[in-house]
């Protein structure tokens, strides 16, 4: 025999001796029996017979349970120093379990010294004799206790072990019940006024470790059957498990007959005694014979975003239509978009759902908040029309939160804290809910705490490592790396829109540090691509060489976000963006560096870096945009300080403590790179720009009017809803936007930087702006 036995979740019975019988000669390696029952066995059950000579074999039972044996159940005789481990175990109803020496016959084992670390348990007068060893671990020893075949009340129990699990076989446990169903929710119960009943829907339930038969209750208005098409009732069903168990089970809805014209909102429920009560909710409508629009709820709660920030994560109702003479007008309140999509596709102004026939069926509409609206409590209204057809309204309520500016020390600090300060489980770490390396799919992750910010600058795989090697852009041509852990030439990078659109872009030449070695830094390569990325990704910018005039303390506690090679956003706290620092006794060199996170939020985000991480970019957050400061290289949270190799003069510069070296620049690099791709890009790194953005008054009104822009978005807040006519004209008089306004508060993109002309006419006259983006 070569190899391990491995035995789990098993039982044995009416067996005559000799379970496992092995010798010096015969027999695994190692043997394992975990949560196993042995029952009315006549001889011994595990006959260990190894010689003194054997020193390799070892035996271990762990939460095992031996019952009504007649004979030594477990004859153990190891030599040499070979393990023998015998824990969390049951020993019962045997004529060996009062006198104790029929139940486990061990000889002297000194491999079993090793083994103390767990409680020993006895019950009864005689306990196990000194000549056993401290092998047998949390062994429980007892005569007729009450056993109860596979699962059991909790009189069966005898014990805890440390690790928290039942003593003996595992399934003897307490029943936990558990339910599952799905969907959550079921709505487009209808049907006209004087028929009925509606048309079924259905959903699945399934339960296990179940005492008594699992009830299904509709609430009014409702009934319920487990047949399609008959059987319904407002009575609860019950359902009758067997062993235990209600297998995937339909149960079919639908909406009653004979019901007044109305909104119906209802629930089904799955209950046991002792599980969590599963709800399905249910909405439906009893309809006139006129036009009418049907929707899932009044009301959406709760949208979040922040003051620079992007987009809210969305939220969602059902639409549908009876007896129509046209389409629905899904129309969108100021500052929020609607889609029928959840990740792409939203627009501020209307969707149009045509009708089949006199029916416009079921439709989902996506609602959030967009991106950079105004700070302010929200309560908008979506409005849904149809000719003929009563409107109806979905009140849409939630916050922008304003970012503090008092200064960018506090700006950046918060632009973390305030998205971290509820939301720093780990269910939001993952910027991803789905990484498909081989088909290149990703999908953005609604409940990660940075997904409302513009991340498409991070490269979440490549095409000979999938998600090792970390790039993140930062020019629309260029990619920078860690050069011990780069990519060459004929390598591909892929980016992400925020849409979830994959972008792959082909390596055609890279160029490192001229002094870079495993020991030597800066570690970074920056890599030339065969073409521009669209306009969807955005290459990150870096800090100005003017950075400390707006930064205090080189970024001493201020939080960064990085990435790993698992796409978690996670959360660290820097020590310096600039230090020099001594790396394997080679010349100082300036590098980025990390301490502690000093909250409760910050750390549950940290996680240590781990080898693969290398190239994982880390960021600052400021006005609502990433700054890359830097990208993972030492365990310890260290990287290249990019900060100073991006401000670099023309040429690079020498080490302070040693002229012979001496260092390029990140632009010096993708010049260089440029020059092994073949190409003349002639980009340059963008830097992050500290200038506050400005409007201007030209003229001073006396309304109440106001216009102000940030990050090249333009803001009027209109001081009444009145029809207002507004212009915008770059300097050389160019129409950019000539549009008719009807909200009180509107928001426009403007293409770039430069100086605007603005202008508001209505009834209370004509006003002007020159609106300054730098």
């Amino acid at each position: 025999w070569y190899g391990d036995l491995i035995v789990a979740n098993s039982e044995f019975s009416g067996t005559y001796a000799g379970l496992l019988s092995y010798s010096q000669y015969g027999g695994p390696n190692n043997a394992y029996f975990t949560n196993c029952y042995f029952d009315g066995l006549t001889g011994t059950i595990i006959n260990n017979g190894l010689a003194s000579g054997n020193t390799t074999n070892s035996l271990t039972l762990d939460h095992c349970t031996f019952n009504a044996s007649t004979g030594i159940e477990i004859n153990i005789k190891n030599g040499g120093t070979s393990t023998t481990i015998v824990k969390n175990s049951l020993f019962a109803n045997s004529p060996g379990s009062a006198t104790a020496t029929n139940v486990v016959a061990l000889s002297t084992n000194p491999g079993n010294a090793a083994n103390t670390n767990n409680a020993v348990y006895y019950s009864g007068s005689q306990l196990i004799s000194t000549r056993y060893p401290s092998g047998v671990l949390g062994a429980y020893i007892t005569a007729n206790p009450t056993l109860v075949s596979h699962f059991a009340t909790a009189a069966s129990y005898l014990g805890t072990a440390t690790d928290n699990r039942n003593i003996g076989y595992y399934n003897f446990a307490i029943l936990t019940p558990f339910i599952t169903i799905s969907p959550s929710t079921l709505t487009g119960f209808s049907y006209n006024v004087g028929s009925g009943p509606s048309s079924e829907k259905s959903f699945t339930v399934s339960a296990f470790d179940l005492s008594s038969n699992l009830v299904i209750t509709p609430s009014a208005s409702y009934e319920v059957s487990l047949t399609s098409g008959a059987g319904f009732t407002s009575s609860p069903l019950s359902i009758t498990p067997s062993s235990n168990v209600v297998g995937e089970t339909t149960i079919y809805v639908r909406l009653k007959a004979a019901l007044a014209i109305n909104s119906y909102s209802g629930t089904v429920t799955a209950t046991h005694a002792g599980a969590t009560t599963r709800t399905v909710t249910l909405n439906g409508q009893v309809n006139s014979t006129s036009p009418t629009i049907i929707i899932s709820t009044t009301t959406l709660a709760g949208f979040t975003s922040y003051e620079d920030g992007g987009a809210s994560a969305p939220k969602s109702f059902s639409v549908e239509g009876v007896n129509l003479t046209g389409g629905i007008t899904v129309t969108a309140p100021s500052n929020m978009e609607i889609s029928l999509n959840s990740i792409s596709g939203y627009t501020s102004t209307t969707i149009v759902l045509a009708n089949s026939g006199s029916v416009v069926n079921a439709t989902t509409i996506y609602v959030r908040l967009r991106k950079r609206a105004a700070e302010t409590t929200y309560s908008k209204t979506v409005t849904l029309t149809s000719s003929g057809a009563t409107f109806k309204n979905v009140t849409c309520s939630g916050t922008v939160t304003a970012i503090a500016f008092t200064n960018f020390n506090t700006n950046a600090a918060k632009n973390i804290d305030l998205r971290i300060a509820s939301n720093y489980s780990a269910a939001a770490m993952p910027i991803y809910t789905t990484q498909d390396h081989v088909n290149k799919i990703f999908v953005r992750n609604p409940a990660c705490w940075a997904s409302d910010l513009d991340l498409t600058c991070i490269s979440p795989s490549n095409f000979n490592f999938d998600n090792l090697h970390a790039g993140t852009l930062i020019t629309p041509r260029h990619a920078i790396l860690a050069a011990h852990f780069k990519l060459s030439t004929g390598d591909s990078l892929y980016f992400v829109t925020n849409e979830n659109v994959t972008v792959r872009r082909k390596i055609i030449g890279y160029k490192v540090n001229t002094i870079f070695s495993p020991t030597q830094f800066p570690d970074l390569e920056i890599v030339t691509l065969d073409s521009n990325v669209p306009n969807t990704i955005t290459p990150v910018k870096l800090l100005p060489s003017t950075y400390a005039t707006y930064l205090s303390n080189n970024g001493k506690n201020l939080p960064t976000f990085s990435t790993d090679q698992e796409e978690k956003a996670l959360v660290n706290e820097a020590e310096s963006f600039n230090s020099l620092l001594v790396i394997n006794s080679n010349p100082d060199v300036m590098m980025y560096s990390e301490h502690t996170c000093s909250t409760t939020q910050r750390l549950a985000l940290h996680e240590a870096i781990i080898s693969g991480d290398s190239g994982n970019p880390i960021f600052l957050i400021i006005r609502g945009q990433l700054v890359l400061v830097s990208a993972r290289t030492w365990d310890n949270g260290a990287g290249t300080a990019y900060t100073h190799f991006a401000n670099l003069a023309s040429g690079g510069t020498t080490s302070p403590t040693d002229p012979t070296v001496n260092t390029l620049s990140i632009n010096d690099l993708i010049a260089q790179a440029d020059v092994v791709a073949g190409v003349n890009t002639g980009y340059r790194v963008g830097y992050f720009n500290f200038v506050e953005q400005v409007v201007e008054n030209v003229e001073m009104p006396k309304s109440n009017d106001r216009i102000y822009v940030n990050n090249r978005t333009l803001y009027v807040k209109l001081a009444n809803a009145e029809k207002t006519q507004m212009q915008v004209c770059d300097l050389f008089g160019k129409q950019i936007i000539n549009q008719q306004i009807t909200n009180q508060e509107s928001v426009y993109e403007l293409p770039s930087s430069g100086v605007y002309v603005v202008i508001i006419a209505n009834t209370r006259g004509q006003k002007s702006y020159k609106v300054m983006i730098r």
